[in-house]
């Protein structure tokens, strides 16, 4: 036989610490990200066009961003898609301010271009978007399914 110890199992407790798997959670931070808790939504949307010399026009989006009970969310992270023309593209992310504004530039348009614009992302660390309560524009949620696009025409004329 063996030359090594056999080990059974003993009814009659012992004064030696034995080593069992730990399953008390440990105070060492976990590398998960955190939970977003708060949620933040679109409170206002105005577009203004700026005529650019006589035949282009550039679209300025101002967004205000809001999270529960009326606060204002300041360093969100904003993102829209964008088409018209020939050309589409994403917006660079921008920082809202204290006030929860951000204003977004879009490139310029032909007179004659229509821009649709679209939701790409707003993200701050512990928030989570939550569109469903995004201001109501054309008597529909701005960026839900039912209104997924916004339409930008060139400036009115002055008469």
């Amino acid at each position: 036989p063996s030359s090594s110890p056999l080990i059974v199992p003993s009814s009659i407790p012992s004064s030696t610490p034995v080593s069992l798997p730990r399953s008390i959670p440990s105070s060492t931070p976990s590398l998960m990200p955190s939970v977003a808790t708060t949620k933040m939504w679109i409170k206002k949307l105005r577009i203004a066009t700026k005529m650019k010399g006589s035949t282009k026009y550039q679209p300025i989006i101002k967004l205000k961003i809001v999270a529960e009970r009326k606060q204002k969310v300041q360093n969100a992270s904003v993102t829209l898609d964008w088409a018209g023309g020939s050309k589409s593209g994403a917006t660079k992310p921008k920082l809202t301010k204290k006030s929860g504004s951000v204003n977004i530039k879009l490139p310029k348009f032909q007179l004659a271009d229509v821009v649709t614009l679209s939701f790409n992302d707003i993200s701050k660390d512990e928030y989570v978007y939550h569109g469903a309560k995004n201001v109501l524009y054309d008597d529909c949620r701005l960026f839900s399914t039912e209104c997924p696009v916004v339409t930008i025409r060139k400036p009115e004329e002055d008469n």
